[in-house]
């Protein structure tokens, strides 16, 4: 029997065809996959396969020998039309399967369970299957499995394809660095040559290079202008204006600026010169600027030839005015029925103007917030800017994201998030000063210009605005406590970091991804990250699927590194060797990569998980550990991966081991692990205080965890909270 054809099938199957995958040749990460679910299912035959427009093909295989099969016989075609897993007992006895040739003769399927490989758009691409000769049922923590792992192997699928794309764009970028090179002589003979002026001075002011269109206009040859003062080449009358433009530029560090003066020439003449004056650095050091001039002499002549037009205009219409009030003097009643005509049609026309003008003001407001939505703040954005470059002053941009707020909208309904949306509007908007614009950028962002904001008090703002939102958040019915609610900013000053209003929002918008990653540049976690990257190949791909674990639960990124720093602390007081605490380190890092298989609506359940349910969760130290395991130079951390949720009693998993018999590192990582899971803040509820963390610590001493490990980590605590008083006194 040949099912019918998926719905999306034309969608689908140019999702496959992206990834680049097909017919490619084995890789280690999907054999790993594929050996995990073979093992824990317990059969002789496993694959991961693609299903194309006439064939299924197999990425990785066990216990078949055929690279693919036909697609009308294929078991998986069933699976691809499934939204779950698709599971046959025993085939001789299904209709659908009796009389298919993969059953009656080699290799005599009878029983098999397939998960569809569904991505991010809901396409099913192929299937994570496990087939067995004899008929066998599947168990509940089979299929929690196989779901689990069909998910790591989608999210394998993704690397694949990034790592394609990435080569790709490498292949890109040196062809347009070989087209660089070979128009580099061609760029330099534009320069030369160019209508306008370009030319440069060193840090003190001093010409360093002049084009010959320069040379051409101002009557000086290079070697007369090449070394003199720029302040030489300016009129008289704009010599102390000039100054103080350049002055104010090298001073407050402005990338870029706009300035016209008079410019004197050889022969002594004056002409008008409009130029773009860009600062030239070396990191921190002003090397000097470089600007690009065109003649507007002709431009400024007509302009003050129009001036003295609309002077003449303006004197000929005040004349004109004159008589007709002369003229209107004298008139009688008679006109006054004209002029209550006039009167009236000027007063349907200014109603006319007012309801156009609210018609305007609607069209850029968001009915929700009353905020001005995106189209309205790029058109502040556009004044603000022009302002502040005519100001010479600093304009502050960010862009604010609300942190997991899908989440509520999923949870507990729309109506909930518009509220909160409202509460939120409200909450930013009393931040604001006059001046300031806020705008509903859109779903759950929001964008503030603040014109006069720079330095450090442009690097308070994210602080600021994140303080705002204590106590906005949402308590669900029967709840005691409000889930909270936060946010991520990123900020930036136009135009002291950026030359355009556009680099600024885009500069804004890149430091918004980082903040929402957890990501800072000189963190501790970082450094280590960096240094296993080098030192480790395969680090930084399975550090990656922590990040898109953090990508369905943002907790799993910041808690990793709370993890990190916890057990560090416990490492130091225990006395452990500088080797080893680095392994401790990585290993912290890594010890939650195993949630890549566990699903979405797990991940983040805020009740009680079910029995199903919390298999699905038990299996990720093993799969971490699978996948740890598979990147040589790792092989240390293995034991804290695996083994970060054993209990001292004996009552933990995966293995129910008790006492010592779980490694040390598993051990205290145990303890650092449940302080962090305990006091961290996530989407459905606030993380408890210190000291009730503390206190739970305290009575599973000995049971739940490693005495030792506990009293090591009150020490640590006790240290640091005197260490915290002194500085205050």
């Amino acid at each position: 029997m040949i099912p019918p054809t998926p719905v999306d099938e034309a969608a689908r199957l140019e999702a496959l065809q992206q990834l680049a995958i097909l017919d490619t040749l084995p890789e280690a990460a999907f054999d790993d996959i594929l050996w995990i679910a073979a093992y824990l299912c317990r059969t002789p035959i496993a694959l991961i396969s693609l299903v194309d427009a006439d064939r299924q093909w197999f990425k990785s295989r066990i216990g078949l020998d055929a690279p693919e099969l036909a697609r009308d016989i294929s078991f998986c075609t069933h699976t691809i039309g499934q939204a779950d897993l698709f599971v046959v007992p025993d085939a001789a006895d299904d209709e659908r399967f009796r009389h298919n040739p993969l059953v009656t003769s080699d290799p005599h399927i009878r029983f098999y369970a397939g998960a569809p490989l569904v991505t991010a758009e809901g396409h099913s691409l192929g299937t994570l299957c496990v087939l067995d000769r004899a008929p066998r049922q599947l168990g509940a923590e089979e299929r929690a499995v196989l779901g689990s792992l069909s998910r790591l192997v989608v999210a394998q699928l993704e690397l694949h394809h990034k790592a394609i794309q990435q080569a790709r764009l490498i292949a890109e970028r040196d062809a347009v660095q070989e087209t660089l090179r070979h128009s580099e002589e061609r760029y330099r003979h534009l320069v030369t040559n160019a209508t306008d002026i370009i030319y440069q001075t060193d840090a003190a002011g001093h010409f360093i290079y002049f084009n010959e269109t320069a040379v051409r206009l101002l009557g000086y040859s290079a070697g007369e202008i090449s070394g003199r003062h720029y302040l030489e080449l300016v009129g008289p009358a704009h010599r102390r204006k000039a100054a103080r433009f350049y002055d104010r530029q090298f001073a407050r560090r402005i990338p870029s600026t706009y300035f016209e003066f008079r410019a004197a020439t050889r022969d002594g003449a004056e002409v008008w010169l409009g130029q773009n004056v860009q600062l030239l650095f070396d990191g921190d050091r002003v090397l000097g600027f470089q600007a690009v001039a065109r003649d507007v002499t002709e431009r400024r002549r007509a302009e003050a030839a129009l001036r003295e037009a609309h002077e003449a205009l303006r004197h000929a219409h005040e004349d004109l005015e004159q008589q007709v009030r002369e003229r209107t003097r004298d008139l009688t009643d008679a006109n006054g029925a004209l002029r209550a005509e006039i009167a009236e049609r000027r007063g349907l026309e200014a109603e006319r103007e007012k309801l156009l003008a609210e018609a305007l003001e609607r069209a850029d407001r968001c009915p929700l917030t009353g905020l001005i939505n995106h189209r309205a703040f790029h058109h502040r954005l556009a004044a603000e800017a022009e302002r502040a470059l005519r100001e010479n002053a600093p304009l502050a941009i960010a862009l604010i994201d609300l942190d997991n707020f899908r989440f509520f909208n999923d949870a507990y309904g729309h109506a909930v998030g518009d509220d909160l949306l409202r509460r939120v509007a409200a909450a930013l908007n009393s931040q604001c000063g006059p001046c300031d614009t806020l705008s509903r950028f859109g779903g759950d962002e929001f964008a503030l210009l603040l014109p006069g904001i720079a330095g450090e008090e442009a690097g308070r703002l994210a602080g600021r605005l994140a303080a705002c939102l204590d106590g906005v958040g949402y308590r669900p019915p029967a709840y005691e406590t409000v889930i909270p609610l936060s946010l991520s900013v990123g900020v930036a000053v136009f135009p002291e970091e950026a030359a355009t209003r556009q680099d600024a929002l885009a500069l804004a918008d890149a430091r918004l991804r980082r903040a929402k990653s957890g990501g800072d540049g000189g963190s501790q976690a970082d450094r280590i990250r960096g240094d296993a990257s080098r030192q480790v190949e395969g680090f930084s791909m399975l550090d990656a699927l922590v990040t898109a674990v953090d990508n369905k639960d943002r907790y799993t990124r910041r808690h990793s590194e709370d993890v990190m720093t916890y057990s560090l602390e416990l490492a130091r007081e225990l006395d452990l060797g500088e080797r080893t605490r680095h392994v401790v380190a990585v290993a912290a890092l890594l010890h939650d990569v195993g949630k890549i298989g566990v699903p979405d609506h797990i991940l983040r359940k805020p009740g009680r998980l079910t029995e199903e349910e919390f298999a699905a969760v038990r299996q990720h130290p093993v799969i971490g550990a699978v996948m740890v395991g598979a990147v040589p130079g790792l092989e240390e951390t293995l034991d804290a991966v695996r083994l970060h949720h054993e209990r001292w009693d004996g009552g933990g998993y995966p293995g129910g081991l008790r006492g010592e018999e779980t490694p040390l590192l598993a051990r205290l990582m145990a303890v650092a692990d449940a302080y962090s899971a305990m006091t961290t803040d996530r989407p459905y509820r606030t993380g408890m205080p210190a000291e009730q963390a503390l206190a739970i610590l305290e009575a599973g001493a000995g049971t739940q965890w490693d005495p030792a490990c506990v009293r090591a980590f009150f020490q640590v605590r006790a240290r640091l909270a005197r260490g915290n008083s002194r500085r205050a006194a």
